[in-house]
């Protein structure tokens, strides 16, 4: 599956995937390891561990188009 692939089908949730279309196009999918307050934290698979092994995201990202999880579908 690509990430344009994922349709949007529940709320997030930890283990729940951040689905995320940019400008240029390219869409992106992100599993959400922790959920705050003012937004989530994403594990990035594929990005370098050394450097960061998770990223926030926050609730109004103009980038975030939705959330998918496999149980929903």
């Amino acid at each position: 599956m690509d990430a344009e692939d994922f349709k949007p089908n529940t709320t997030p949730h930890v283990g729940a995937l951040a689905l995320f279309t940019y400008k240029n196009g390219i869409s992106h999918v992100a599993r959400i390891v922790e959920i705050r307050e003012d937004g989530f934290l994403i594990d990035q698979d594929g990005v370098s561990r050394c450097n960061n092994p998770s990223d926030f995201v926050e609730w109004d990202d103009k980038n975030l188009t939705g959330f998918w999880d496999m149980d929903s579908s």
